[in-house]
């Protein structure tokens, strides 16, 4: 598609500063309609991620199953996404996000259908693993997007907004889920999400370009052209021999359990039980973490950019991050404004987190950017894989053994004690931060972009 797009240098015309300019303008168009592309991927996959907290209930009395089961049922979205990482990287290194993106939202597709026939635990696994395979690709294929697409003075924000799409994915899983499911069912309300996914497939395969094109000489080559005869494997062995991407990913890890844990799964349940309310209700209060973040990312991106330091800002939202999910889990009588007010603090210091994904690619040569970011994501995305089986084991451990309608009741005392590794996670991510050096370019050289604001 980029191929119509005219390079000003190629013309005739005796005016090539403004045909240049109408170039950049209308490359500058393709770039963000490919990004809209990728952050409505994004935004899909999140929306089918968070959906079995809001039917959680349904779920253990239609499955005849307790909180472990239910935590390993969510965990198996985890299993498939975190574990295709860094495969699915290598395969946009390789052959391109304009092949992958599609393949991956037909995926979720898919998934979202079986998942909505299931009969058992057996067959909703095997759904869930299909959700979380399409979904492997969306945050680093959208990445990879953003890398090839845009100038690196914008890359941080650009990654920010995009976790603003996966916010407002989010919050119709958490917050208008529900309000379907009383009125659909939660069975017709997946496959409502299938039909959604089905068109974003069909958009994504005609609009997402095979490369950006270039107004600089053809003989400049990025680093990823200048070295075909490099395999992508060696990226991987680049990516695994440097420490830093380590530390770096394991931040990340720390800092993600709270959604794992508590947006995308267990808060529902918690905040029903602590304020005796309906899901609906409660997963209005959790889609508050995702506002939060919805401002947090691009805010934070934007500061690290406009003060040019990434690790301050990683460090405070440890802190920040740990002393608002103290307060959430631990605090006996929270009032309900005090919560709400605490959730969408802790979304916007989760927006320090965002920030690991640009250290990663300023840490290592733009070639090995897919693979880097897909294993710094099979790191991150293992929280879920721990986390959500961890808390349900949990509260089966601390349970009562009382039932209502074939549905476990726990304790809000259970809670809090099950949901403690979630505090505690944070802490350690703080400790992390202190080894993590400053990754911002002393100078950013940018001759893909040379006519770049």
């Amino acid at each position: 598609m980029c191929d119509n797009l005219v390079n000003p240098r190629d013309s005739g015309s005796p005016d090539p500063l403004t045909r240049g300019g109408q170039w950049f303008l209308a490359r500058r168009s393709r770039a963000l309609l490919i990004w809209l592309c990728g952050s409505l991927f994004y935004c899909f996959q999140f929306s089918l991620r968070v959906a079995p907290g809001a039917m959680a209930e349904d779920l253990m009395r239609d499955f005849g199953v307790q909180s472990c089961s239910l935590g390993i049922l969510g965990a198996f979205y985890y299993n498939a996404y975190a574990s295709l990482q860094v495969p699915v990287g290598l395969m946009l290194d390789r052959l391109g996000s304009h092949r992958i993106i599609p393949a991956a939202i037909s995926f979720c597709t898919v998934g979202a259908f079986l998942f909505s026939f299931a009969e058992g635990l057996a067959e909703a696994s095997i759904a869930r693993l299909l959700m979380g395979a399409g979904s492997a690709c969306a945050f680093i294929g959208t990445i990879k997007l953003i890398t090839l697409w845009f100038p690196p003075h914008r890359k941080a924000l650009m990654i920010g907004l995009t976790m603003t799409f996966g916010t407002v994915g989010a919050t119709l899983g958490t917050a208008q889920l529900p309000i379907m499911m009383d009125s659909l069912g939660w069975r017709s309300s997946m496959q409502t999400l299938g039909i959604a996914g089905g068109v974003l497939a069909l958009m994504s395969f005609f609009l997402i370009s095979a490369s950006p094109g270039t107004v600089s000489d053809d003989k400049r080559k990025t680093k990823q052209e200048a070295q075909p005869s490099l395999k992508v494997l060696e990226g991987l062995k680049i990516v695994i021999g440097k420490p830093q991407i380590w530390l770096i990913a394991l931040f990340g890890c720390l800092m993600y359990v709270p959604l794992a844990a508590i947006a995308d799964l267990w808060g529902i349940p918690f905040l029903t039980k602590m304020y005796t309310i309906d899901r609906g209700l409660a997963g209005l209060y959790i889609s508050s973490i995702f506002w939060g973040l919805c401002l947090g990312g691009p805010l934070v991106s934007y500061l690290s950019d406009r003060f040019q330091r990434r690790r301050p800002f990683m460090v405070a939202s440890t802190l920040l991050s740990a002393f608002v999910y103290g307060i959430i889990i631990f605090y006996p009588g929270l009032p309900v404004f005090a919560m709400i007010g605490c959730l969408f603090l802790g979304g916007l210091f989760f927006g320090g987190q965002v920030l690991c994904f640009s250290c990663i690619t300023e840490s290592l040569p733009l070639w090995t950017s897919g693979v880097a970011v897909g294993f710094a994501n099979m790191i991150i995305m293992s929280s879920g894989v721990i986390f959500e089986p961890l808390v349900g084991f949990l509260l089966d451990y601390f349970w009562t053994g009382e039932k209502l309608d074939g549905i476990p009741l726990y304790s809000i005392e259970t809670f809090r004690l099950s949901l403690s590794p979630v505090f505690f996670s944070l802490i350690i991510a703080f400790f992390v931060t202190l080894f993590i050096r400053e990754s911002f370019p002393k100078k950013e050289v940018s001759p893909r972009f040379p006519d770049s604001p």
